[in-house]
């Protein structure tokens, strides 16, 4: 005996009876009439003796066969699978791709079964041995159903489960959020931890008007310097130093951010403070937003988002107001819930009556507030005369005075000087290109003076570049004067890069860091002119690196004409005004928008430049040959950039004291249905952000946006997400999500309130629903505005944050021959399923282990067939 495998003499002898009957039973028939009849009967029980013998003889009575010694020798065949039967043994090494092993084994076994007649065994319809071709003649078929054990398999042994009960460390975030416009003062927020062992990192994420002084809990946490640009909807970021992370504690701890000079507000930002804890859940749900803190002059833009569905709302309002007869109210989407002039310190309670009477007078009620990103306001009322809108942009004009000019709007032939901007002929196709960029110009200088504060200077180019007013100091009137002495009749080539080298001396030396700076560029055909890296109008082309360094130069031989709209020709001048743009904003942080004017459009290399000229400014480029399409398109800069004045930011109009405090205790309650992702047994939460949008721009002419993704694994469940927009002074009014379900969805829009956003709160989070979520990848497009129809892009620095569910549990294994090898298993399992976010630690994982015995394996159910048939 092989491999010390035991046999009884009665399964040997069962076997050899059992088979030799078989062999007798052939040889009887054999020998009787060969009517037809007889001998389909006659083959009819061969098959079904067949049958009944593979199905009952154990394995083991088969050892003398060549193959199944030679896998029991190899350990491929266990003690175990020779109590199997023979039929179970074939069938298991058939499914499991060993076909050559299972036509070997059912030769051995059967081909002394053949005599004067063929013997075939199929599995359905499959031929696993057939001892010669397949007949027609008489053939009988023995069949039935069987499910058999796998080799290798055993058939009783222990299964194992396992789940956390508790974890011993993940690195988690928590965060305190700033709401699209906090100020104007000093700003207060409380930031709750849990039980926490270690704080690993905290970082700070603001559009900050000015340098600002931390306190944690009362603590001097550092000294923190903007950035030298404005903030021009982007933000600054800090990593708050190493040695004051211990201020932090677990339960509630109170920021205070203390600003220094003017600018004392937080256009969106937030606070987030990175640790390690044993707790499992972090993402809890609240029934309150809590206001935050401001201790100067109370003006806040925010948003507020509850995960189910409201059945009642109230709110506590807790503020000092000390300017007599100033009024302070407070919106829910578009309607004003509460609003009052009394002075002192004040606080009121609204009840669900008072607050839900309100929103019905807008049309709003609790089914509109669920589950939907809701914008609030708190703070004075706009338009109050106490204040006025300050405006800080310093606005360089640049106009094309180049032969070209003289053209028609439409064509090359010379058009009609108009010199009466209230000309009818002034729209007309006719019309002289700079008959109507004249008046355009004016009707911009009205609308960006027109608010006190601004600023603005005058540049005209042609093959040079000239500056119509020496600084900043000019009034309205004399800006019109300037633009009346524009040449007649315009000439020469065409040098955008001089005219924005001109623009830029002037705003580096007469604006500051504290102020917005603009430039729009006008022209109506390709650049034939060079200026190199920072010099004026040059016979030869300069390239330059990024860092303004010359590397090349050639001379040019671009005309601007229509032949030069391709080819290469211009290239040396068209790389020039997009370095100068490219510098322009770099260095002084100053927005270039460009205007096509004419039919640019159509001229590849003209539009190229237009285009990269407003791409690398970070502002937005617009074409048209029509007159009215381009005074909209003047305008829609030009209030672009007074709006942004207009908006949050509140400048007091006399000696009034700003000590006004709006109190962080103040929040909104909410009683409603939870609709959130139930928690699974052991499962973790944990919360991840994306990267900042920079590199993701996706602005259109039409739509402004900013675009970024989150990818979703199969192996987590999304319990939240949010993306954040720094929108400065203005609304975030457009969010859009795409991914493998759906096509691009709108899932939030400011305008379904109210054309006029003054009166709106501004969201610096806009929650994701989770419906609109899936696995793989997510985009999302977010932009800003003014007003429905003002949309003025989004932020570089918008990202995604988002709470992931990671599965605390697997599920039984394979079946192990002990009770410690299964248990083991499933440890390893699961550990090796959360390796990559939380250390499980000693004695924290449970597991469940079952002992089962007659365990049939894998295969079947499955037909098998034994055919018998003449040869």
């Amino acid at each position: 005996m092989k491999k010390g495998f035991v046999f009884t003499l009665d399964i040997l002898l069962g076997t050899s009876i059992l088979l030799l009957s078989i062999l007798m039973f052939g040889s009887y028939w054999s020998s009787e009439s060969t009517f037809q009849e007889r001998q389909y009967e006659k083959l009819s029980y061969i098959a079904d003796d067949t049958m009944e013998a593979i199905s009952h003889l154990k394995a083991s009575s088969f050892i003398d066969k060549p193959t199944i010694a030679n896998l029991v020798s190899k350990n491929v065949i266990k003690e175990a699978d020779l109590n199997k039967t023979i039929l179970d043994l074939i069938a298991s090494f058939w499914y499991a791709g060993n076909r050559s092993i299972a036509l070997n084994i059912s030769k051995e076994v059967m081909e002394r079964i053949t005599l004067d007649f063929c013997i075939g065994l199929y599995l359905e319809n499959e031929s696993i041995y057939s001892s010669c071709s397949l007949s027609e003649r008489n053939t009988a078929v023995s069949a039935r159903i069987e499910t058999g054990y796998m080799v290798g398999k055993p058939t009783q042994g222990y299964l194992a489960r396992a789940f956390l009960t508790s974890i011993k460390s993940k690195t988690e975030s928590a965060y305190a959020y700033f709401g699209g416009f906090v100020g104007e003062g000093n700003i207060t927020r409380i930031i709750t931890l849990p039980i926490i062992e270690v704080v690993n990192e905290a970082y700070i994420e603001f559009n900050a008007g000015n340098n600002f002084s931390l306190y944690i809990n009362n603590q001097d946490s550092g000294f923190y310097t903007k950035s030298s640009g404005d903030g021009n909807m982007t933000a600054d970021t800090w990593n708050i130093n190493y040695s004051y992370l211990d201020n932090f504690n677990s339960g509630d701890n109170i920021i205070n951010i203390n600003f220094t000079g003017n600018g004392s507000y937080i256009g969106g930002g937030y606070l987030r403070v990175s640790y390690n804890t044993s707790e499992m859940i972090t993402d809890k749900p609240n029934s309150r937003y809590y206001f935050p803190g401001i201790h100067g002059l109370i003006n806040l833009y925010s948003s507020f988002y509850v995960q189910g569905n409201i059945s009642s709302m109230n709110a506590s309002l807790h503020y000092l107001n000390n300017i007599e007869n100033a009024t302070l109210l407070f919106t829910i989407g578009n309607a004003t819930v509460y609003k009052s002039n009394a002075s002192g310190e004040q606080t009121v309670f609204l009840n669900n009556t008072e607050i839900n009477s309100s929103l019905a007078l807008t049309g709003l009620d609790y089914e509109h507030l669920s589950e939907e990103t809701i914008p609030i306001r708190f703070g004075l009322e706009p338009g109050s005369p106490l204040f006025i809108k300050q405006g800080q942009a310093d606005v360089i004009l640049i106009t094309d005075l180049s032969g070209s000019m003289n053209w028609k709007m439409n064509s090359s032939d010379d058009g009609n000087v108009i010199s009466d901007c209230g000309d009818p002929e002034i729209n007309s196709s006719n019309t002289s290109r700079i008959s109507l960029a004249r008046c355009l110009d004016k009707e911009f200088i009205n609308i960006i003076m027109n608010v006190t504060g601004n600023r603005m200077g005058l540049v005209g180019f042609n093959s040079d570049a000239y500056v119509y007013t020496p600084d900043l100091g000019s009034t309205r009137e004399e800006l019109i004067t300037h633009i009346d002495g524009y040449p007649e009749e315009p000439s020469g080539g065409t040098c955008i890069c001089c005219a924005i080298n001109r623009a830029y001396n002037i705003l580096n030396t007469y604006s500051n860091s504290s102020r917005e700076k603009y430039i729009i560029v006008m022209s109506d055909g390709i650049p034939s002119a060079c200026c190199g890296c920072a010099d004026w109008f040059l016979f030869f082309c300069i390239s330059c690196n990024s860092t303004g360094t010359s590397t090349a130069s050639q001379f040019t031989d671009c005309f601007g004409s229509a032949s030069d709209c391709t080819g290469n020709s211009c290239n040396g001048a068209m790389q020039n005004a997009n370095y100068s743009s490219c510098r322009v904003h770099n260095d002084l942080d100053a927005v270039v928008h460009s205007i096509g004017f004419g039919p640019v459009a159509s001229c590849p290399n003209a539009n190229w430049t237009l285009r990269s000229i407003a791409s690398c400014g970070e502002g937005l480029y617009y074409a048209s040959a029509d007159s009215e399409e381009l005074r909209e398109i003047y305008r829609r800069i030009a209030e672009n950039i007074v709006i942004r004045y207009k908006a949050q930011v509140i400048t007091i109009d006399g000696n009034i004291s700003a000590g006004n405090i709006l109190y962080p205790d103040s929040y909104i309650g909410f009683d409603y249905t939870p609709n959130i992702l139930p928690y699974e047994y052991g499962e973790i939460s944990l919360t991840r952000e994306t990267a900042r949008f920079r590199n993701f721009t996706g602005d259109t002419i039409d739509i402004p946006y900013k675009e970024g993704w989150f990818n979703v694994s199969e192996k987590v469940r999304i319990a939240d997400a949010k993306i954040t927009s720094y929108s400065s002074e203005f609304w975030t009014d457009r969010v859009y999500v795409n991914n493998p379900l759906i096509d691009w969805t709108g899932i939030y829009w400011l305008g379904d309130y109210i054309v006029d956003y003054q009166s709106l709160g501004d969201p610096y989070i806009v929650q994701i629903p989770l419906d609109y979520i899936s696995s793989g990848n997510n985009s999302v497009r977010i932009g800003t505005g003014v007003e429905p129809s003002n949309a003025t892009g989004g932020s570089p620095d918008n990202r995604i944050i988002y709470t992931i569910r990671v599965s605390g549990s697997v599920g039984y294994g394979d079946m192990l021959d002990s009770y410690e090898s299964a248990t083991a298993d499933a440890i390893q399992r699961l550990e090796n399923e959360i390796s990559d976010y939380v250390e499980a630690g000693e004695g924290n994982i449970a597991t469940e282990t079952k002992n089962l015995k007659g365990l049939r394996w894998l295969w079947g159910p499955s037909l098998i067939k034994v055919l018998m048939w003449e040869k």
